[in-house]
């Protein structure tokens, strides 16, 4: 005999009563809830392992970086010339190993961090780890270096002359500064003052002054990682491409017409040396 709670009028409301459902047997709001659970549980191992399918491949491309990367500045390193487009491949190169290897420590956290966030050393787990503030850092520089290298392409193709008496060692270490700093000072700006800890959980992106500043921030972000590099890597190649047919046409024409030059001095000598046979005879 089981007692389930049954509507009486009674001044309580509610009073228990005793049914003859056998005590094997289980209610249907209780199987309700064990269905609930399972599905639950279900879906979350469901999220696990995709977040650490992900991870697994974040980690193998990381690998493939920082191998492709070092081999990359061994390669460049053994060139006895270095000048501005060399020590900006290199810098590349070392950006992208450090991007590689991030995004592998990065992965390797989300997997085997599965405590708290607590005390300090909770702290720097969830700024510098949970947040990605490091690894974006280092994707915005990587991005802003290779456009680096793409206006030096174009000042040395379309102003050669400039590229060669004006750039000089201070203009790189200046380059070299910015391309380092606009990614780290970007992200530090607005992640740290919008990421806390509450109760152990890191709340990354969470607490924005309003709406309309974390809009805001979204659009930037959009402009700095996409359109303006895209806009003016695409501008610069069309640029070069430009300036180099323009060139291949007046090369063109000038072969031609020293060619013309040529075929007329020989034509003139074959004239006079007539001339001077007539006269002889």
């Amino acid at each position: 005999m089981n007692s389930v709670l049954q509507p009486q009028t009674t001044s309580a409301g509610w009073k228990r009563t005793e049914t003859n459902t056998p005590s094997g047997w289980r209610t249907p709001d209780a199987e309700n809830d064990t269905y609930i659970a399972a599905t639950t549980e279900n879906e979350n191992e469901k999220s696990i392992s995709s977040v650490d399918g992900v991870s697994i491949s974040y980690i193998f491309i990381g690998v493939v970086g920082i191998l492709g990367n070092l081999f990359a500045t061994f390669i460049l390193v053994k060139f006895k010339k270095k000048n501005f487009f060399h020590i900006l491949l290199i810098n590349q190169c070392l950006v992208d190993c450090l991007t590689s290897a991030f995004l592998v420590a990065t992965s390797l956290n989300s997997l085997y961090n599965s405590s708290g966030n607590f005390g300090l050393r909770g702290t720097l787990n969830c700024f510098l780890w949970n947040n990605k503030i490091i690894l974006w850092s280092l994707f915005l520089c990587s991005t802003y270096n290779l456009v680096a290298v793409n206006l030096e392409r174009y000042l040395e193709v379309v102003f050669p002359i400039f590229h060669k008496t004006k750039l000089s060692r201070i203009h790189l270490c200046v380059v070299l500064i910015i391309v380092w700093s606009i990614g780290f000072v970007y992200n530090l700006a607005y992640k740290t003052p919008t990421s806390f800890i509450q109760d152990g959980v890191c709340m990354y992106l969470k607490k924005w002054p309003s709406e309309s500043i974390r809009r805001f921030v979204g659009i930037l972000n959009a402009v700095l990682y996409f359109f303006i590099p895209v806009f003016v890597m695409t501008f610069v190649s069309l640029s070069i491409v430009r300036v180099l047919k323009r060139r291949t046409q007046v090369g063109n024409s000038n072969t031609v017409s020293i060619q013309i030059q040529r075929l007329q001095c020989i034509q003139s000598f074959i004239q006079r040396e007539t001339v001077w046979v007539g006269e002889d005879k």
